[in-house]
């Protein structure tokens, strides 16, 4: 269950790191300018520009993870408190009247006419 929650992080991270690694491709293949203190430039290296793509590709990771790890986790275990299933019950019953015409004369398997039916209103 809980893993099930993480796929869309994992989703986003994947297409991120793919998209870094492929729109800085040439920058791994030519190297990336790499300057002394005072700015000037002293060449290309291929090392800065794979620490650079690294560094850039787990940014994306490290950006991600507040928003798409946290609260599905804290989802997970909010869900188990009774208060959160009191107050939200997963399964809940409706008068069929409240329902279309078409539920209003549903009979179970006895012929006794149905008055509510249930509906699993989701998490």
């Amino acid at each position: 269950m809980i893993l099930g929650r993480l796929v869309p992080f994992a989703a986003v991270v994947s297409a991120g790191i793919a998209n870094v690694f492929l729109m800085r491709s040439e920058e791994l293949k030519k190297g990336i300018t790499v300057f002394d203190e005072d700015g000037e430039d002293k060449g290309t290296s291929k090392t800065a520009a794979l620490y650079a793509v690294g560094e850039t590709a787990a940014s994306r990771v490290i950006n991600a993870t507040p928003i798409m790890v946290v609260p599905p986790l804290l989802l997970v275990k909010l869900q188990k408190t009774r208060l959160l299933k009191a107050v939200f019950p997963q399964r809940q019953q409706i008068g069929v009247t409240s329902l279309e015409e078409k539920f209003h004369n549903l009979k179970d398997k006895d012929g006794k006419k149905i008055e509510y039916l249930e509906f699993n209103r989701g998490i």
